[in-house]
């Protein structure tokens, strides 16, 4: 009998029974409902969506048990230890960065390999060695972004970021430190709260003269920016990061960011083979284009499915030695995991909006 046999046989669930032979369980705590259910339900059809495919070809299927967190924090703890103690051999999760740090101590004290799809702090991959991110961190996009900047011949650029996030401050700082370092030049920094009208803002920046301005907010921010500027006639093109993701940016900006760049892990218009039959074959199965918490829920899942079905076992050692041996052609691109810190190397996309919506434009690796 295989050793990974062996290791199904003698997974237990927390009511003592046996899981059936042939299957192994994943986990993933995601935000089902709240208010960041869209994310988790994304990312949860797209590890379904991995399973499913896995399952359809593989001798010892894959069973995936999802714990809601409701988007919250203080679920995490609970929502992995619930996991753990069904018997799950790996977990997936969560998308948000905070979430993912209150849950990957109990992840690394239980022994589970866990691969979070989109949290990009990082200091999520710091917890431990059985901790993975399938996700570009906030300081690589600001590294890509830099250095698309200035393929566009910027030489000068404005800041404009929410005082109040530290996903847009840290963005920010890291985006100026990589675009001097690429010989470029920060000529006005300004910051705003979430309801500002964003006037004196980007009057200070049009005094500065300046043609493009960095934006690293979520997207209402970034659509009431552009429209007021529009409004103002402050003639500037905006750049940021995968804040803006979000089908309700055009919906908000109308044609007022038209022509802006921002960076993102996944384009559902790239041209990639692995990028195109993830599309079909997640559309065919339900009935709309992913999103890119759908890609890269796709992509961890892809990840541990691999690990699976080459590790020695199904202990947390031994997929964690798998997890670090992975070279993924997938749908978010060529992934392979670095030693540092579990994190990967792959490219990002940069999307241009047009006519309102936002298209492929450039792979680009930090």
């Amino acid at each position: 009998m295989s050793t990974l046999r062996i290791a199904v046989l003698l997974v237990v669930c927390m009511f003592g029974n046996v899981q059936a032979e042939g299957e192994v369980s994943v986990g993933a705590y995601l935000s089902m409902t709240g208010a960041s259910a869209t994310f988790g339900v994304s990312a949860q059809q797209g590890i379904q969506l991995a399973i499913d495919q896995y399952n359809a070809k593989a001798k010892v299927k894959v069973k995936l048990e999802t714990v809601d967190t409701q988007g919250k924090q203080s679920e995490a703890a609970a929502a992995v230890t619930r996991l753990a103690d069904h018997g799950v051999v790996a977990v997936i999760g969560e998308v948000a960065s905070s979430v993912s740090l209150a849950g990957a101590p109990i992840a690394q004290q239980r022994g589970l390999p866990m691969i979070t799809p989109a949290a990009t702090h990082p200091k999520v991959t710091d917890v431990g060695d059985l901790i993975f991110r399938a996700c570009q961190t906030d300081d690589a996009q600001a590294k890509v972004m830099a250095r698309f900047a200035r393929t566009l011949k910027i030489g000068r650029i404005a800041i404009l970021s929410d005082q109040t996030q530290a996903y847009s401050t840290g963005l920010a700082a890291a985006f100026e430190t990589a675009f001097k370092a690429q010989g470029g030049s920060i000529a006005a920094t300004q910051t705003y709260s979430p309801g500002d009208d964003f006037e004196s803002q980007l009057r200070a920046i049009g005094a500065a003269k300046v043609q493009w301005v960095f934006v690293p907010g979520f997207y209402t921010d970034v659509a009431a920016a552009a429209k007021r500027a529009q409004q103002l006639g402050i003639r500037v093109t905006f750049l940021g990061g995968d804040g803006w993701d979000s089908d309700e940016l055009g919906k908000l900006a109308g044609t007022a960011l038209d022509g802006s760049y921002y960076t993102n892990h996944f384009a559902v218009d790239d041209t990639r083979a692995a990028a195109r039959a993830f599309v079909k074959a997640y559309t065919a199965r339900y009935k709309q284009a992913p999103d890119t918490l759908a890609a890269l829920g796709y992509d961890a899942a892809n990840v541990v499915l691999g690990a699976i079905a080459k590790a020695k076992s199904t202990s947390g050692s031994d997929l964690a030695t798998a997890i670090r041996a992975t070279k993924l052609g997938g749908a978010t691109g060529e992934l392979a995991f670095h030693a540092k810190d579990q994190g990967i190397t792959k490219p990002m996309v940069v999307l241009k909006i047009s006519s309102g919506k936002p298209r492929f434009a450039a792979s680009v690796t930090p």
